[in-house]
């Protein structure tokens, strides 16, 4: 596949938030990743197809890069497409300077193997139902990616 890996447009935003709501995931305004300086929302782009994105935001003051979101379309997953997105993402945030990007993954999303293949560590856990709080969401896992000089 000839897939191109880019900084979104703001139409690809639009794009992205559509299909992020399509297939069941939070909304999230994918636009701010394009317009705000501190932050990038980037694509991959099957021809004139977006089959992928992943949005980074950046905390110059603390030198530390979010991975906010990463996803691919069901029909292109298992082409490389989300490893190639964590790549693009750590090569954004070396070129802003800083020394770590975050995450945080679902505790049974298949996808931790993908990011621990890419270099990111497991840097903590939690689970609510440990805290007797009510729980609306699944325990969630860490992950770390240092970046060196």
């Amino acid at each position: 596949r000839a897939v191109i890996y880019r900084e979104a447009t703001e139409a690809e935003a639009i794009e992205a938030m559509a299909i992020n709501v399509k297939h069941g995931e939070p909304p999230r305004d994918f636009l701010a990743y394009v317009r705000d300086r501190g932050s990038c929302l980037l694509v991959a782009k099957d021809g004139n197809d977006t089959v992928g994105f992943a949005s980074v935001t950046v905390d110059a003051a603390h030198e530390t890069a979010r991975l906010d979101n990463v996803f691919v379309l069901p029909s292109s997953r298992r082409w490389g497409i989300g490893s190639r997105l964590l790549t693009e993402s750590v090569s954004y945030a070396r070129a802003q300077r800083v020394t770590r990007i975050i995450t945080e993954i679902d505790v049974s999303n298949p996808a931790i193997v993908v990011y621990l293949k890419a270099g990111f560590r497991i840097c903590g856990y939690l689970d609510l139902a440990l805290f007797a709080q009510p729980v609306t969401q699944r325990p969630v896992l860490f992950l770390t990616y240092d970046i060196l000089p």
